[in-house]
C-alpha cells in the first residue's frame, strides 16, 4: 500500500507539472508576440512595410472560410496600401492534405516577383485543386500563366529552402497558439475575422487614427 501511493504521489507530481509546463507554452508574453509579430526580411508585405498599423494573416490555402474572406481581404489590400502594412504568413492545417503543397507553390512564385498574383489564385481557384491528386499539376499550370520561368519553379516548390521557410512560418503560429484560419493579428492583437467589408474598415480606420494621434 505504501509503495502504491508513492506511485500515485508520483504520477500526481508528473502530470501536475506537465500541466504547469503546457499552461506556460500556451500562454506567451505580449513581448513574446509582439516579437513574433513584428516584420521579418522573409515576410511577405504589402503596402507601406514602414507603417505603424500592422495586419497580419495566418492563412492556409486549403481552407474555405479563407478562400471565403479572400475577396474582403482583397478589397483592404487595395484601399489601404498606403496605410498599413498587410503580412500573409503560412498556416497550413493538417487535415488539409495539399496545403504544403499550395504553400511551396505560392513561396516559389514569390522567389520570382509573384507571391501576390499567386496567393490570390489559389483563393480563386481553390475548389479546382483542393483534394485533388493533380495539385501540383494545376500549379504549375498557374506558373505558366503567370510567365514563371518553369524548371526553377519547380526546383523551388522542392527545395529545402522552401519547406524551411513555410515551416517557419508555421512554427510562428503554433507559438501564438493559433487553433485556424483565416487567423488576425492587428497591431499585435488577435482580432475575430470581421463578419463583413465594413467591420474590417472601422477596425483598420480606428488603429490608423490611433496610430496618427500617438505620433
Amino acid at each position: 500500500m505504501k509503495g502504491f501511493a508513492i506511485g500515485v504521489t508520483l504520477i500526481s507530481f508528473i502530470m501536475l507539472f506537465g500541466f504547469v509546463y503546457l499552461l506556460g507554452k500556451s500562454t506567451p508574453s505580449q513581448e513574446d508576440n509582439a516579437s513574433i509579430l513584428s516584420i521579418d526580411n522573409d515576410d511577405w508585405v504589402y503596402g507601406n512595410r514602414d507603417s505603424k498599423v500592422v495586419l497580419v494573416e495566418y492563412a492556409d490555402y486549403e481552407c474555405e472560410a479563407c478562400a471565403a474572406a479572400s475577396p474582403m481581404v482583397e478589397t483592404i489590400k487595395a484601399e489601404y496600401k498606403d496605410k498599413i502594412a498587410f503580412v500573409v504568413r503560412y498556416f497550413p492545417l493538417p487535415g488539409h492534405r495539399y496545403s504544403k503543397q499550395s504553400a511551396y507553390a505560392v513561396e516559389s512564385a514569390g522567389k520570382q516577383g509573384k507571391y501576390w498574383e499567386m496567393n490570390k489564385l489559389m483563393f480563386q481557384n481553390q475548389t479546382d485543386w483542393s483534394g485533388n491528386p493533380k495539385s501540383d499539376e494545376i500549379f504549375r499550370g498557374y506558373a505558366q500563366d503567370l510567365g514563371l520561368n518553369i524548371e526553377q519553379f519547380n526546383a523551388d516548390t522542392s527545395s529545402v529552402q522552401t519547406k524551411d521557410r513555410v515551416d517557419h512560418d508555421l512554427k510562428s503560429g503554433k507559438d501564438l497558439n493559433i487553433q485556424g484560419t483565416p487567423t488576425f493579428f492587428l497591431n499585435g492583437r488577435k482580432i475575430p475575422t470581421p463578419r463583413n467589408i465594413e467591420a474590417f474598415r472601422n477596425l483598420l480606420d480606428e488603429e490608423i487614427n490611433k496610430s496618427s494621434t500617438i505620433e
